[in-house]
């Protein structure tokens, strides 16, 4: 009886513990390859690769028939283009291009 009276605490427990031990498992398995060229390969260009995926992900649903749709997303990706050339800030890129989206979109 006493296990079906915490349940949810022991479910919450072992949630957090699995939470916990999925991050600590990089820093135990991989502290040894610091120096490992492939590992700083990987560290360095990793950021690069993955923007344009998330960039083709996000405008995999973008619809080109409605003009003003076609517009909006293309002013916000020339935006957040020209704001990182510009500052060289990813966070800050992104942000002034959603805002110009949003802005787009609704107004």
């Amino acid at each position: 009886m006493a296990i079906q009276d915490h349940y949810l605490e022991l479910f919450i427990l072992a949630m957090a513990a699995a939470t916990f031990l999925t991050r600590l498992a990089p820093f135990v398995f991989f502290s040894k390859l610091k120096d490992n060229p492939a590992m700083n390969f990987v560290g360095r260009y990793l950021p690069l690769m993955v923007m344009p995926i998330l960039v083709v992900y996000s405008m995999k649903d973008a619809t080109i028939s409605p003009i003003k749709g076609a517009i909006s997303e293309a002013a916000a990706v020339l935006v957040v283009v020209a704001v990182h050339l510009w500052r060289a800030n990813v966070l800050f890129s992104i942000a002034i291009g959603t805002a110009v989206f949003v802005w787009l979109k609704h107004y």
